[in-house]
């Protein structure tokens, strides 16, 4: 009986320390990237012409198996692709999360030629490092991957939107890659230097190609019961 909870103790733990998995998948369910896609649009942060262009596309995340109902976002995965100019490495990313206006649009918005209202999101990531690798498209796709340096706390079946702003200047101008279909809302999209305002929902049935990582969000109640079940894995290890 004492080894039988020592192996469930055990594996909570390499539950708890693994990989994040996905807990968020917006490429699957919609047919995969559309690498054709024209209808792609920028996402950058430019300190070079001073402009701020930004797509954010909404998620929900299911019902979490713990009873907090909340999650742990740990990790951003996604494919972009560059629009114009040769492909050059991007140093970091800012990824901000924002809540739902409660009528199908992000929070932030503002009027054409100015940026999102930021004091809005409910978190910024800024200069955030990213790995990349071939994204499956091209010489102008690329898969990055980032995990985020304190987790975001997000509960489920709760809408948020989720923008990721490549921190690089143009040229060349980069965007998050198009999926096939759409799942959930279309994305929405800003541009201050050409006056597009924040939020302008796309017209295109497409979302943009990300996936969330994490774990769900212990109730205190379990982590009392996997705090009870460590004097045992002591004693299972020491034999």
């Amino acid at each position: 009986m004492i080894r039988a909870i020592a192996l469930i103790v055990v594996l909570v733990l390499a539950s708890t320390a693994s990989a994040f998995p996905v807990i968020f998948d917006n490429i699957t369910p919609n047919g995969g990237p559309l690498f054709t896609s024209g209808d792609i649009q920028a996402s950058q942060k430019d300190s070079g012409f001073g402009f701020d262009a930004g797509v954010a596309d909404d998620f929900v995340l299911p019902s979490s198996p713990d009873d907090s109902g909340d999650w742990r976002i740990n990790q951003v995965n996604w494919i972009g692709r560059f629009i114009t100019g040769t492909p050059t490495p991007i140093p970091t990313f800012n990824i901000i999360f924002w809540p739902d206006d409660n009528s199908g649009h992000p929070a932030g918005s503002d009027a054409a030629g100015l940026p999102p209202k930021y004091s809005e999101a409910l978190a910024i990531y800024s200069n955030v490092p990213a790995s990349s690798g071939p994204g499956g498209g091209g010489s102008t796709s690329f898969e990055y991957s980032a995990t985020l340096p304190d987790a975001f706390e997000a509960a489920d079946g709760v809408r948020y939107w989720i923008e990721i702003q490549a921190n690089v200047n143009f040229p060349p101008l980069w965007g998050v890659e198009m999926t096939n279909l759409t799942q959930l809302g279309r994305p929405h999209s800003g541009y201050d230097l050409f006056f597009t305002p924040f939020w302008s929902e796309s017209a295109a049935l497409h979302d943009t190609a990300f996936t969330l990582g994490g774990n769900p969000v212990p109730e205190p109640t379990s982590l009392i019961i996997l705090m009870l079940g460590l004097p045992l894995l002591r004693r299972f290890i020491r034999g």
